[in-house]
């Protein structure tokens, strides 16, 4: 990773163990923001993919602002050096204390779900004596082809509004001298492929904001979310300018909108892995094992969304290679990370490194059987260091 040899990670901090590269996550950062010079906009990472405070550090450096799901994110952006502005919440179910949190931070705007979140806004402003912006996220019932887990713009989700209903919002908080309507957002769903998906949906945000506009409205941005394709199985390269070529022609026509994008797992998934060491390997029936000290409460997304991750030995070997299921410790059947991959015959005390784990990986992790959340590496160039300690047992229990 990097300069640093990988071995050494494990030997002195033990395992299971995230690392993380900086350069990654500059390099990801930078062509998005590249992407969006020829029009302008707003990049607001996603807090969600990967909440470490010195991740979120070096994002602020780069000049990225900050898309928070709850209060707990809203406070890591801010410990990493981010202003209000900085910061839009978005979220389809805030509660009372974590609006007013919002509203006191003055974030740059609360992405509205509900009607009745809508009055909640508009009364505590009042009590609160303070001005909040606000968008609207509108429901577009936009298909495309992806994880029935992840898809969240379509009218039976849960997410969003109608831009029915988002024109009942705005005649409900018009009146309002604290509440101002600035945005109309969407989040649609998590590995968006098709450029022309991603312009469908700006089209369609962008002629109700023209309508709102047209009653009275004062609406600036358009916020596309995230959503956007990383490629777990291949590693792909992402050409951010051209997937953004058909969106930015369609902006240039409205310039009086600022484009909003809120990436996560685009920009810090390559930059993890998530390094185990191997305890076991048996063969049952015909079926080969090895069994790792990392678990399903290390890293979910094997289990909860069937993902793919690649997995490779840190030690070079001349070994022959073999149909094996890496799975973990945890008396679970979908306590796995790949069945029946092909990796050398493994012995104890090797190591492995399952890559491509920076978002979604430890910010969901749990301490499901009583075990310890894994320590947090982050490498940079010939350095590393400590960013979280491993969890002792007396802060898991």
């Amino acid at each position: 990773m990097e300069n640093v040899e990988i071995k050494k990670l494990t030997e002195k901090f033990g395992t299971p163990l995230y690392a993380y590269s900086k350069e990654s996550i500059v390099k990801e950062y930078r062509s998005f923001a590249h992407a969006l010079k020829g029009i302008g906009g707003r990049i607001h990472y996603a807090v969600k993919a990967n909440a470490n405070v010195e991740l979120l550090k070096i994002l602020k450096r780069e000049g990225c602002s900050f898309d928070v799901d709850s209060e707990g994110e809203m406070r890591a952006a801010t410990k990493a050096g981010a202003r209000g502005k900085d910061i839009i919440f978005t979220g389809p179910g805030k509660s009372s204390e974590e609006l007013a949190f919002a509203i006191q931070k003055g974030c740059r705007y609360i992405a509205v779900e509900s009607l009745q979140e809508a009055a909640l806004i508009k009364k505590l402003a009042r009590t609160l004596l303070k001005k909040i912006d606000v968008s609207i996220r509108v429901n577009p019932d936009i298909r495309f082809k992806t994880h029935a887990y992840i898809a969240t713009g379509e009218k039976k989700h849960k997410f969003g509004v109608s831009p029915q209903n988002a024109l009942r919002i705005f005649e409900f908080i018009k009146q309002s001298k604290y509440v101002r309507l600035v945005g109309i957002n969407a989040h649609i769903g998590c590995q968006i492929e098709n450029p022309d998906t991603r312009k469908l949906l700006a089209a369609r945000l962008i002629s109700i904001a023209l309508t709102l506009n047209a009653k009275g409205a004062a609406i600036q941005y358009i916020d596309l979310g995230g959503g956007f394709p990383y490629d777990y199985r291949h590693q792909k390269t992402f050409d951010a300018k051209k997937y953004f070529e058909p969106t930015a022609r369609l902006f240039k026509r409205y310039p009086q909108f600022t484009l909003v994008i809120e990436p996560g797992r685009r920009i810090v998934a390559g930059a993890g892995i998530l390094l185990a060491k191997v305890l076991y390997t048996k063969e049952n029936y015909g079926n080969h094992f090895t069994v790792i000290d990392a678990a399903m409460n290390d890293l979910i997304r094997p289990a909860l969304y069937g993902a793919t991750h690649r997995i490779v030995p840190l030690q070079a070997t001349s070994r022959p290679k073999q149909l094996t299921s890496v799975v973990g410790p945890i008396c679970e059947s979908a306590d796995f990370f790949a069945n029946r991959i092909s990796l050398p015959l493994m012995k104890p005390g090797e190591f492995l490194a399952v890559l491509d784990t920076g978002a979604y990986g430890f910010i969901m992790s749990s301490n499901y059987g009583l075990r310890r959340k894994p320590a947090e590496i982050l490498v940079d160039q010939n350095k590393y260091r400590l960013i979280r300690k491993r969890q002792t047992y007396e802060q898991a229990l």
